[in-house]
């Protein structure tokens, strides 16, 4: 019984969330050959002060352009 965990960002509607998991369950099936009604589809929502990228939270206001960094230059976040 294949159990597919999911985290995804508590931003998705309640549509999107049964499409996710209609369309994993539908590309496992056809991939493994399992039946449908063996496949658990789990999905983790996370609120956007529980996790971050690049050693940012997503509720910083310039989080787009400062979690796409390479370095680790906190001064420029923090003002060190």
């Amino acid at each position: 019984m294949p159990i597919l965990n999911v985290d995804i960002a508590n931003t998705c509607s309640a549509e999107q969330k049964k499409r996710l998991i209609h369309d994993l369950t539908k590309t496992t099936h056809d991939l493994l050959n399992i039946p449908a009604e063996k496949i658990l589809v789990i999905l983790n929502e996370h609120e956007k002060n529980a996790w971050g990228r690049a050693g940012v939270s997503p509720e910083d206001s310039d989080f787009e352009n400062l979690s796409r960094r390479k370095d680790m230059d906190w001064g420029c976040i923090y003002g060190k």
